[in-house]
């Protein structure tokens, strides 16, 4: 039986995404959502793509090479060393990489959600990425201040 959203076994059949798992009626709806190895769901780093849930459960696949996340990395290691200018550079391209996930979205047909990083775990890291760039800002200034201002005392 088919419904309008969704797939309804009366008896037991393979998944139709053909992982291999038997199932029943009343496992199907969350197997789909969250347990089927072949289910595709968006990136939840944000990059706007579609990836596997296998990508997703392990490690050591799409997540790691998410340009999104690689983008958040390059902001960390610039806050890190405390460098301004990477800093700075580095979080334009995370804000370039969001209208990217924007695009990708638009192309698939999808709503597009407007200038909003796509998940909420995406959102909060930039959001704390942004609150520590602007204390590493602060502190920048006030060292060249206080640099400027020895160097005035010297003359």
């Amino acid at each position: 039986i088919h419904t309008s959203s969704s797939v309804v076994f009366l008896e037991q059949r393979q998944c139709p995404k053909h992982c291999g798992k038997v199932l029943s009626g009343k496992d199907a709806e969350k197997h789909f959502a969250e347990e089927c190895p072949n289910r595709q769901i968006p990136c939840p780093h944000g990059c706007g793509e579609l990836v596997f849930g296998y990508q997703i459960d392990d490690a050591t696949q799409h997540p790691a090479l998410c340009s999104m996340k690689c983008a958040l990395g390059t902001v960390e290691a610039a806050l890190a060393e405390d460098k301004v200018k990477e800093y700075r550079l580095a979080l334009e391209d995370v804000y370039l990489e969001r209208d990217h996930a924007r695009a990708r979205l638009k192309a698939r047909g999808e709503k597009d959600p407007g200038p909003i990083f796509l998940t909420p775990s995406c959102q909060i890291n930039v959001r704390r990425l942004e609150s520590e760039g602007h204390n590493l800002l602060t502190r920048a200034r006030r060292q060249s201040k206080e640099k400027l201002t020895w160097i005035i005392g010297l003359a």
